[in-house]
């Protein structure tokens, strides 16, 4: 294991610690977004209300319910700006994370290569070494099998199993036996 894989199982990376917070932020912005609506909605009612209860009075006079709910809505608008601008921050720190971390991963498949090329030239070397020995038995196997078919034809060209003859069983059977096994 590498040193910088042991250092992020033992930590979590940068560019996980930015994905969670934008994460994080984004949840906060779907809330914000939800709740927008929501205060929109009842400060429309709590206007509607205050316009019925009195239509000579502002609805969004100070402290009144509909002026309130605008201020919170506003309040959260502003907060929406600041998350969105964090979240855009966080993604291009994003992009520089991942390329740093792409950055340290190559250099670590790079090494992994250069080991694997040692690897493969040491296993090369030996496949070839394996192979000259293997050549040089099988060289040496050929060799005998040609020698002895030439030894086979002379016996068989001079006819000497023939011209043993019947005299000597134990030679002339020999030479039979040896003619067989090849």
């Amino acid at each position: 294991m590498s040193a910088t894989a042991a250092k992020a199982m033992g930590r979590r990376s940068r560019l996980a610690r930015i994905d969670e917070g934008i994460d994080q932020r984004e949840a906060k912005l779907a809330e914000a977004w939800r709740e927008i609506v929501e205060l929109a909605g009842r400060e429309k009612e709590a206007a509607a209300e205050a316009l019925r209860r009195d239509p000579s009075k502002s609805a969004y006079a100070l402290r009144s319910p509909a002026h309130e709910l605008k201020r919170k809505r506003l309040e959260l608008e502003k907060g929406i700006g600041v998350l969105e601008q964090e979240i855009a921050l966080l993604r291009s720190d994003r992009v520089a994370a991942d390329s740093e971390q792409a950055a340290r991963e190559l250099g670590e498949r790079t090494e992994e290569a250069r080991d694997l090329v040692q690897r493969e030239r040491e296993a090369r070397l030996a496949a070839g070494k394996a192979f000259a020995a293997f050549v040089a038995c099988w060289n040496d196997l050929a060799e005998v099998l040609s020698k002895r078919s030439e030894l086979l034809a002379t016996v068989a060209g001079e006819q000497l199993l023939e011209r043993i003859g019947i005299f000597d069983r134990k030679r002339s059977n020999a030479g039979r036996e040896s003619r067989t096994t090849s």
